[in-house]
């Protein structure tokens, strides 16, 4: 390819890789919006590829923390109607992962807590060594 043809392509390219990066940013990124842009720009699927690594080392270049704030605001408020449509739908497990998912981007890391049954006795002593301390 000559270099002037490669100048006249770079706007072009520069717009799909700006185009890959919103898409990565909003969470829409993936295989089929991968092989859409590639028959859309008449490209084959290890150009898009190439646009897409682009993408991401722009976005960690130039990724700031308002932007940051706002994407996880937008996800968390998807969040919220996935939790009450799963909940109106009465898919309990769906409610539950998404309420998870929410803690997990307000940073609020839900414990798993190991359970074991013991006597009265067992449990008298426990007590009783707690209160020493």
């Amino acid at each position: 390819m000559s270099r002037a043809r490669a100048n006249d392509e770079a706007p072009m390219v520069d717009a799909h890789v700006e185009r890959i990066a919103d898409l990565m940013a909003d969470g829409a990124w993936g295989p089929v919006a991968e092989a859409s842009m590639a028959m859309n720009a008449g490209v084959a699927r290890g150009t898009v590829r190439k646009w897409a690594a682009m993408a991401g080392r722009l976005l960690r270049l130039t990724m700031d923390e308002s932007k940051t704030e706002e994407r996880r605001a937008r996800n968390l408020a998807t969040l919220d109607a996935v939790v009450a449509a799963a909940f109106q739908a009465g898919d309990f497990k769906a409610t539950v992962s998404a309420v998870a998912e929410q803690n997990r981007l307000l940073g609020l890391v839900v414990q798993k807590h190991e359970v074991q049954a013991m006597t009265a006795e067992e449990a008298d002593r426990l007590i009783a060594e707690a209160k020493k301390l």
